[in-house]
């Protein structure tokens, strides 16, 4: 019976690394457009995006 709540407890370990790493790479991104905003990378790209619509 016990063996079962220990894989139990090692799958919702597993989940909770794997939700931990998600994070992290949002956190990542997050930095990066951060990043583009802060060096005015934005507004070239939108000019970009629209020169490419018209």
């Amino acid at each position: 019976m016990h063996w079962a709540i220990l894989l139990l407890a090692f799958v919702i370990l597993l989940l909770l690394l794997r939700l931990s790493q998600v994070n992290d790479r949002m956190k990542q991104i997050e930095d990066y457009l951060l990043d583009c905003v802060t060096k005015h990378k934005l507004p070239e790209i939108l000019r970009a995006s629209l020169t490419q619509l018209q």
